[in-house]
């Protein structure tokens, strides 16, 4: 995953996104569309060259927000601007007061989430559950209905096929028998004749 602020330079130019861009532009909302379906995310190297229709140049990226002269000039601008919003969180850019505040914030909004996700998880597994076991008792049927059309079927192919058999051999028997007479009849009745018969057998 690419860190936040991430950046490709080209040919002297920089390039990357700001919040307005993702998330209040046509080509933003075709971003996102697509960033759901790669392993990407709205601010890495990826989306930013989608969004760009951008190819080749070297990828950067920084974490250190301790100074603005560790970002291109264009990036601290747009950093100063507030047009990051939505991109990422760097505490290092608040001072001291302003990060407790942040961080007396951000505490309650995590502790009212996982509230909620507290509750909606329990409710999750009570529903998972529920479909686990009624796919369970479907299979059980399934299973034990399976069984039984498969014996009454078995018995229907044995009943039929021993009718068929039976019919085969009531057919053939006979016609074998027939044809056993008539070859052994053409066989003696040439063998009688001593002309026909091989010279140590004469």
């Amino acid at each position: 995953m690419c860190e936040f602020i991430s950046w490709v330079e080209k040919e002297g130019e920089i390039y990357f996104l700001t919040g307005k861009q993702v998330y209040d532009s046509p080509k933003g909302k075709a971003l996102q569309e697509w960033s759901q379906n790669i392993e990407d995310d709205k601010v890495g190297h990826g989306a930013i060259r989608f969004y760009y229709d951008l190819e080749g140049g070297i990828n950067r990226e920084c974490i250190d927000f301790s100074n603005p002269t560790n970002f291109p000039t264009k990036i601290a601008l747009a950093i100063k601007a507030g047009d990051m919003r939505d991109m990422g969180i760097a505490p290092q850019l608040l001072t001291q007061q302003a990060l407790a505040e942040y961080n007396r914030v951000e505490k309650q909004a995590l502790a009212e989430y996982k509230m909620v996700e507290k509750q909606v998880w329990a409710e999750y597994q009570r529903v998972a559950q529920q479909a686990l076991a009624e796919y369970k008792r479907v299979v059980q049927q399934a299973s034990a209905e399976y069984k039984r059309v498969r014996h009454q079927a078995w018995a229907e192919y044995e009943r039929v096929e021993q009718a068929a058999w039976a019919e085969y051999q009531r057919v053939t028997q006979p016609a074998w028998a027939e044809y056993n007479w008539v070859a052994q009849s053409a066989f003696w009745d040439l063998f009688v004749i001593s002309s026909n018969r091989n010279p140590l057998w004469s």
